[in-house]
């Protein structure tokens, strides 16, 4: 089941503003969330610092999956809505929750997939290891999944990388 993030199309992250963190985190957490390729921009998003007023079913379904690794049973999350409504920022809460929880043991990632995808290159270059390489994380974030057209061969190494996460029962949230 699909959950939109409902806003306005045009509000700079107005339900789901990050505020910078309580508390320092400790060091092996910060590194975690760095070496799983969060951006800075979210790497102090946690659901502790998110606003979940602008909208709330959202934010308590990806708390639960924060806690569980699935909704309804599945191990995928989508989360839909214009920009700036706070997906990402859900997406990066979730990973803090998951990286907090495991002690930074968890092998979490998250990929930009424009700029992932345009790092690819043309087909059959080396970079498509780091594709296969999403595979052995137990949760990954794809992130502006619709955000640019692609090219035939993107497309292509797109769909098989969900298929490939999906096949395996990798937590995978899309954004």
């Amino acid at each position: 089941m699909r959950h939109k993030l409902r806003g306005p199309a045009v509000l700079p992250y107005p339900g789901y503003a990050c505020t910078p963190a309580l508390a320092e985190r400790p060091p092996h957490l910060h590194h975690q969330l760095l070496r799983a390729g969060l951006p800075a921009a979210f790497r102090h998003c946690t659901f502790e610092t998110l606003a979940p007023h602008h909208s709330p079913t959202a934010y308590q379904i990806c708390r639960a999956y924060a806690r569980t690794g699935q909704h309804q049973g599945k191990p995928g999350l989508l989360l839909i809505g214009p920009p700036g409504t706070g997906k990402t920022s859900l997406a990066a809460a979730i990973l803090h929750q998951v990286v907090e929880r495991s002690g930074g043991a968890a092998g979490v990632r998250f990929w930009h997939v424009p700029g992932g995808l345009a790092a690819l290159g043309t087909p059959p270059t080396g970079p498509r290891r780091r594709v296969l390489d999403l595979l052995d994380y137990p949760l990954v974030v794809l992130d502006e999944v619709g955000q640019q057209p692609r090219t035939g061969w993107e497309t292509v190494q797109f769909y098989t990388l969900i298929n490939e996460l999906w096949n395996k029962d990798r937590q995978l949230i899309l954004t």
